[in-house]
């Protein structure tokens, strides 16, 4: 029986998110007679839910003096993970720096040829090269950029292979930081496309039981509430909103910024028709009763969220990062904007002005992009072909 080991750092105060979403998708569907499975991280906010699925997968804490500072040094990383003896381990990565390069040696130094990672989120662009000048005269060899480009590019070679979830973020890490391409795959992640569809009726009794009238626009927004979300751009962009239909904006999610954004709700004219839901274990209840999807990011993969608004058929107003073009074509499905609250407030407006007809266009052809193109049984099967995992065999139907 293999044993498999998925690595995973989360940031303080972070609530779970997408890429949790789809780590439990890839648990499900694994096939236990044959692997046995060990979830390692720094929070734990995923036993509850492992339990509730009834799945034998084993969670531990790194041994951490301060569970906020995740790295390790070499030799306790390396005998931390060898007492566990893996015979794969994953490092799965929500954002690019998750994981430093003394992490994936200690993996391969206990799995040599046997590691994996995950990529979630884009990588971020490299930091301009510039040099010091000595004695205020001699230049410098900007020897901290390539130190910094060799030890972020090291890590692909490390890999067996890493799987991300779109092109856009393939790209990054091959273009930016070198790694090899033929280790580089794509895998698109998902949707649950039985959870996730359109419904009239629910919709209409929804709005009802929260006062919002017939004609009014429901924009939404399901994310996280920490920086690089970047909530505030979308308050700020709705605040600008006059002179079109009556609209309310509804927040679905939590995180640290929380306060901070409802103190800079309070400060717009039309603040009593913001929102803040908080954390919601089924998001389906706020995409149904809206008309809008907004993700003013300013980083993101493949975003699991606008996958799923645009599954229930809602217009999406997203910013240009990485997957919205994968995803979306701009006009046609939805908006992708450049990454400023003008263009935020220029997209919500242009999607808020649409007629019937142009609406239910932009939402038929936002759905029929997801059935076409991003099946979420597809995905984890693909995914755990690339880890090497044995899954379950699926009923003939």
């Amino acid at each position: 029986m293999k044993h498999y080991i998925f690595l995973r750092i989360l940031r303080k105060n972070c609530g779970w998110g997408g890429f949790e979403k789809r780590l439990l998708e890839y648990f499900e569907s694994v096939d236990y007679t044959k692997t046995r499975v060990t979830l390692v991280t720094n929070f734990d906010i995923h036993s509850g839910r492992i339990r509730q699925k009834g799945l034998p997968v084993e969670v531990k804490l790194f041994p951490l003096a301060n569970p906020s500072k995740p790295h390790m040094p070499l030799g306790a990383r390396y005998r931390f993970l060898a007492s566990l003896k893996p015979d794969v381990i994953v490092l799965t990565q929500g954002a690019f720096t998750d994981f430093i390069l003394s992490d994936f040696w200690a993996a391969f130094m206990v799995c040599p040829g046997r590691i994996y990672s995950l990529e979630a989120l884009g990588a971020p662009e490299p930091p301009a090269r510039s040099h010091k000048k000595f004695f205020s005269f001699i230049p410098g060899f900007g020897l901290w950029w390539y130190k910094h480009m060799l030890a972020c590019g090291l890590k692909g070679w490390l890999c067996r292979y890493i799987v991300c979830n779109g092109n856009d973020s393939r790209d990054r890490l091959v273009k930016w930081y070198g790694y090899p391409r033929h280790k580089t795959v794509t895998v698109y992640h998902g949707v649950d496309l039985e959870v996730f569809h359109p419904d009239a009726m629910a919709k209409a009794r929804l709005r009802h039981s929260w006062g919002i009238g017939p004609g009014d626009k429901v924009i939404v927004s399901t994310a996280r509430l920490s920086p690089e979300k970047r909530i505030d751009r979308l308050i700020d962009a709705f605040g600008e909103i006059d002179g079109v239909p009556s609209s309310w904006l509804f927040l679905v999610g939590e995180g640290p910024l929380r306060k901070d954004l409802e103190r800079l709700a309070g400060t717009k004219k039309n603040a009593g028709r913001i929102v803040f839901v908080g954390f919601q274990e089924c998001v389906m209840d706020f995409l149904q009763m809206s008309d809008i999807f907004a993700l003013p990011s300013d980083i993101e993969g493949l975003s699991n969220a606008m996958l799923e608004a645009m599954a229930v058929g809602l217009v999406p107003v997203v910013t240009d990062v990485p997957g919205a073009g994968e995803a979306m074509q701009n006009g046609v499905n939805g908006f992708i904007v450049q990454k400023s609250t003008q263009d935020m407030y220029a997209g919500l407006r242009r999607a808020l002005m649409l007629s019937g007809q142009e609406a239910r266009e932009i939402s038929s052809k936002a759905r029929e992009c997801i059935l076409t193109r991003f099946n979420q049984e597809r995905g984890t099967r693909e995914t755990l072909e690339r880890l090497g995992m044995a899954q379950k065999q699926l009923p003939l139907n």
